[in-house]
């Protein structure tokens, strides 16, 4: 995903909104230009009005509920995965991104090192670094914000549910529609049809989702999502 960003490929991401409402609700933006998911019935309730929240359960109040992730004109900064392992060993630069490196590129991995010869080929003196076991990649959790080299600035927020994505939805997330294999939507299998026809972005959107929410928030349970849509500044 840091390489679809780098790309421009990707203009959107999705958060789970927490906590998950218990009824129908409404999106509304306030006076104060902020974005608020509205659970629970609203202060008139007009029978097949579209903001008509039916409350589920007895005890469920009705609330407000901000993005919390940003509004329009925030910025946030992104974190990857990085070393500065080898930022005194001339002439590497202070910090390495594993987002610029492939997967037969790592300077990290254990199958460059045993193909590198840097004594006759040239190889940049970080991989030789890298060889002698000097260079780990660490997890983008550890991220300081002075070494991050990406800035964003929030365009849109919106909030539905998940398996309402549309297919250029799926490809402002970054997703090109690769062969992610078949996946379950709901008790039946959602096929990719890149082998016989067009990619399918939302597929691979699937796929990617539930690799990363699987397990607190599953495509199956179609849970209410934060989109939110960004730019990369300069």
């Amino acid at each position: 995903m840091v390489r679809a960003i780098l790309a421009g490929k990707k203009t959107q991401t999705r958060r789970v909104v927490n906590p998950q409402p218990a009824a129908l609700c409404r999106f509304e933006m306030n006076g104060a230009g902020t974005h608020a998911l509205h659970l629970g019935p609203p202060p008139s309730m007009l029978t097949g009005s579209p903001f008509c929240c039916v409350p589920v359960g007895p005890k469920y109040t009705d609330h407000r509920l901000a993005c919390p992730h940003g509004v329009p004109g925030d910025r946030l900064w992104v974190r990857e995965t990085f070393s500065t392992d080898a930022r005194s060993v001339y002439p590497c630069p202070p910090v390495w991104y594993r987002a610029d490196f492939g997967k037969h590129d790592d300077p990290s991995d254990g199958e460059h090192s045993r193909g590198c010869d840097a004594g006759t080929t040239g190889q940049p003196v970080a991989e030789c670094f890298a060889c002698a076991g000097g260079l780990r990649w660490r997890p983008c959790l550890f991220m300081p914000r002075k070494l991050s080299r990406i800035t964003l600035e929030i365009t849109e927020v919106r909030v539905h549910r998940l398996h309402e994505i549309s297919e250029d939805d799926a490809r402002a997330e970054g997703c090109s529609g690769h062969d992610p294999g078949p996946v379950d939507q709901g008790g039946t299998i959602y096929a990719w049809k890149g082998r016989s026809s067009a990619p399918c972005p939302r597929a691979h959107f699937l796929a990617l989702w539930d690799s990363l929410n699987g397990d607190r928030a599953p495509w199956t349970s179609n849970p209410w999502v934060w989109a939110i849509t960004f730019q990369r500044l300069p």
